[in-house]
């Protein structure tokens, strides 16, 4: 499966105790300021919830997350992709409310990261994110040595929930949760979990993330954790406070 999978490819916090990334690496969610025009803007690295923002004297409500990979481990020397899906956005948000995704620049997906998809007979709930990687040397191996991307932090799509205009305050339920699951059924079975591909052309192995959580109008005590790499940390807050 993951051979046919790679063919394919190639073709063409809240105030908790911050918890440390897998091993290998993690799938994170992190809050998007939104502008007061309704734009998604800057990523705040050290929010993994956000209430929904209400625009326009209460007509637009809306809210952006982005999903990034913290690299560590045997990511740590760059990815060219990574399957996951985003459980919590296919039911629960009020009528109306539209679910639009902007993958990365330059990347090509197959399948879908917030609603099931049918092929053929099956129902899948994934989505394969990837970059064209031809050699671990290559620019586009995303935080790889030729990437001009060091920070060990790679934008892999960003999320944005809308509402239908007039209706700005209509999203009013607490503890809202958007989780990075395995995709189903994933292209590949070993690993069971969000996995990222190494850049180690022609294998293109797959490597276990965790997975992060976003909280939609968290409550004063609902908690959610940022994961982090003691080592690299430091010097990813300094290039994006």
């Amino acid at each position: 499966m993951r051979e046919h999978a790679i063919g394919a490819i190639m073709a063409l916090t809240l105030g908790a105790t911050p918890v440390v990334a897998g091993p290998n690496g993690s799938l994170d969610l992190f809050a998007n300021v939104i502008n007061a025009d309704g734009t998604a803007g800057a990523v705040d690295f050290t929010a993994c919830g956000a209430p929904v923002t209400v625009l326009f004297d209460g007509s637009l409500g809306r809210l952006s997350f982005s999903m990034y990979a913290r690299l560590a481990g045997a990511s740590a020397d760059g990815i060219t992709g990574a399957e996951c899906y985003l459980s919590g956005l296919e039911t629960g948000l009020p009528p109306g409310w539209t679910v639009d995704v902007v993958y990365a620049p330059g990347t090509t997906h197959f399948g879908d990261l917030v609603r099931p998809h049918v092929t053929g007979v099956d129902t899948h709930r994934r989505d394969t994110i990837t970059w064209y990687v031809t050699s671990p040397q290559d620019p586009n191996c995303q935080g790889g040595v030729n990437s001009g991307n060091s920070t060990g932090m790679v934008f892999v799509a960003r999320v944005d929930l809308t509402s239908p205009y007039g209706q700005g305050t209509t999203f009013t339920a607490q503890n809202h949760y958007v989780q990075v699951v395995p995709g189903g059924p994933p292209t590949d079975p070993i690993p069971p979990c969000p996995f990222v591909l190494r850049c180690n052309s022609p294998l293109y192995t797959p490597y276990c993330t965790t997975g992060g959580a976003f909280i939609i109008n968290p409550s004063p005590s609902e908690r959610c954790t940022v994961a982090l790499v003691p080592s690299t940390w430091s010097s990813v807050k300094g290039l994006y406070r």
